[in-house]
């Protein structure tokens, strides 16, 4: 079963901060929000399941593997809440990049900028973008392959209206049949079965 599972980690410190990691367990179909307060470690978690930070004890899993392992890469999506989008690449070309990593055909990864409302962009360079157009691209970027767990940073961040909807029936439909963890300081109501992962200072 597609599931996130945190347990005994404690605390991990990261730049000199110490972060206390709450013991997770969740299965899909479900939204889990990650909160507290600002700088009490929420990104720090997402990197934990993304893999990129490995914990001294206990164990981090996605859908039963390590995050931190080779094997789990397949079973998740990542959306880091700062867009790493190279300046001055098109944004055309980034899609045909992030569609060779995710394996998927470049013309998915083109009609899905164009889905997100961004096809009058692809030709231009990511430094030209609004912060709401790269903030955007980059969700979609990210986000490009089938994965039964998705791990969401911010991504509501500096999107109007009508992108953050769009946003929001995606997190629905990806909660309703797999397992997305999701950062969100707006705590934007979602229609999905929720758990509430709350994060509390070191």
């Amino acid at each position: 079963m597609t599931s996130v599972d945190i347990e005994g980690v404690g605390s991990v410190t990261i730049g000199g901060a110490v972060v206390r990691v709450p013991d997770l367990h969740a299965r899909a179909p479900q939204l889990v929000r990650l909160t507290g307060r600002n700088g009490v470690g929420k990104s720090t978690v997402v990197e934990l399941l993304g893999g990129s930070v490995a914990p001294r004890r206990g164990r981090v899993l996605v859908d039963g593997r390590v995050a931190s392992g080779r094997l789990a890469r397949g079973a998740r999506t990542v959306t880091r809440s700062e867009p790493a989008l190279l300046p001055a690449v098109s944004l055309e070309r980034h899609a045909r990049l992030f569609a060779r990593a995710a394996g998927v055909d470049a013309d998915h990864a083109l009609s899905a900028l164009v889905g997100a409302g961004l096809g009058d962009c692809l030709a231009v360079r990511a430094d030209v973008l609004s912060t709401g157009q790269r903030r955007s691209a980059w969700v979609v970027l990210t986000t490009l392959r089938e994965a039964r767990v998705r791990i969401l940073d911010e991504p509501f961040l500096g999107l109007d209206d009508v992108a953050a909807g769009r946003l929001a029936t995606a997190i629905e439909g990806w909660a309703a049949t797999g397992l997305v963890v999701l950062v969100d300081h707006g705590a934007r109501p979602l229609a999905a079965e929720t758990t509430v992962a709350r994060m509390e200072p070191a």
